[in-house]
């Protein structure tokens, strides 16, 4: 019958669990090296980092007076003259 057949959703352990294990120490190894690189670099270029931080938080900064700018303009916009006529 069709019934024992079916192999719906997670049904016991995964076949190759140690490529599995393996391949998300590569991954975590990798992402070690990146960010030992990158405290690396920053330590190496303490002016370059000040930079990089400070015109994020320029570009935050203005991002966010727009977006406050726009919706404050939409708020203290006289409504809509209505189309309905009344006489």
């Amino acid at each position: 019958m069709a019934g024992s057949e079916l192999r719906a959703g997670f049904t016991g352990a995964p076949r190759n669990a140690d490529t599995i294990a393996a391949k998300a120490a590569d991954a975590a190894h990798a992402v070690k090296e990146q960010a030992l690189s990158a405290k690396d670099a920053a330590a190496d270029h303490p002016h370059s980092l000040t930079l990089v931080l400070a015109l994020a938080g320029v570009a935050g900064f203005l991002i966010g007076h727009l977006s406050g700018f726009r919706a404050a303009e939409r708020q203290l916009a006289p409504p809509e003259p209505s189309k309905r006529r009344y006489w």
